[in-house]
């Protein structure tokens, strides 16, 4: 077990050895990066293929797949899939191998517009991709193709955006409620949402250590504790841990 006296770095995923019993929303599925905005209620985890799962079970988990020169790729099934935290905030950056390159996926949720929960897929190769994604309710800054999915058999939400080479393409879950249309036009930028948790990070304490590694999860556990609360009190000893770390934080603990 892992609160805040017992931070653990070296694993793949920073946080995903913290207590499952928490106070606040259940989570449904396998533990994951918890993706979401303090002050807000909506969560959902990010799995390590990139997929966005709401914890509210009427909403549809949002998977992505990826159409190269050679078939198409699903970050689920492929073996080459990376995923990191950046800078151990919940901003989650999935790495998947094709032709020449990446497609590289970033998550991010930002509360702008009511809460939104920003997917953006980046193709980091030489050639052309296509990316479709299922689960339905998707905001899309261009309208997708009309193209028939071919080679993979994906469920009727099904929608495909082209993507150029160096080139990206967005989409966004609104939290409001799942519909379809454009992205609203100003949303915070993934570095201004990673730079934010830093910002909140660094009120309980600023390290200074020479391991990164240490650094990182230790912000990836403060992050994970304003989004998913403390430990049941079942556990006392890592309840207070974590509540005094809220309060460090600038959070209500009785949130």
């Amino acid at each position: 077990m892992v609160w805040f006296g017992r931070v653990t770095p070296g694993t793949r995923r920073y946080g995903v050895d913290m207590p499952t019993t928490r106070t606040g929303a259940a989570n449904p599925y396998e533990p994951g990066v918890t993706t979401g905005v303090t002050g807000h209620p909506w969560r959902a985890s990010v799995s390590a293929s990139g997929a966005i799962e709401p914890w509210d079970r009427d909403q549809e988990p949002v998977r992505w797949y990826v159409a190269a020169d050679d078939r198409w790729h699903d970050p689920a099934e492929d073996t080459a899939v990376r995923q990191i935290r950046i800078d151990g905030t919940p901003v989650t950056e999935t790495r998947l191998r094709i032709p020449d390159g990446d497609a590289v996926q970033r998550v991010w949720t930002v509360a702008d517009h009511g809460g939104l929960t920003i997917m953006e897929i980046e193709n980091d190769s030489a050639r052309p991709i296509a990316v479709a994604l299922t689960g339905g309710g998707l905001l899309t800054e261009r309208p997708p193709t009309d193209v028939a999915v071919k080679g993979i058999e994906l469920d009727a939400t099904a929608i495909v955006l082209p993507v150029g080479h160096r080139s990206s393409a967005r989409v966004a879950i609104s939290h409001r409620r799942r519909d379809t249309g454009p992205v609203p036009g100003r949303v915070s930028p993934v570095a201004a949402v990673v730079s934010g948790w830093l910002t909140v990070c660094e009120r309980a304490s600023r390290l200074g250590l020479p391991d990164q590694q240490l650094v990182d999860a230790v912000t990836a556990a403060r992050c994970d504790l304003l989004l998913d609360g403390p430990v049941d009190n079942a556990d006392p000893l890592g309840f207070l841990a974590d509540v005094a770390q809220i309060v460090r934080l600038g959070d209500d603990a009785d949130a």
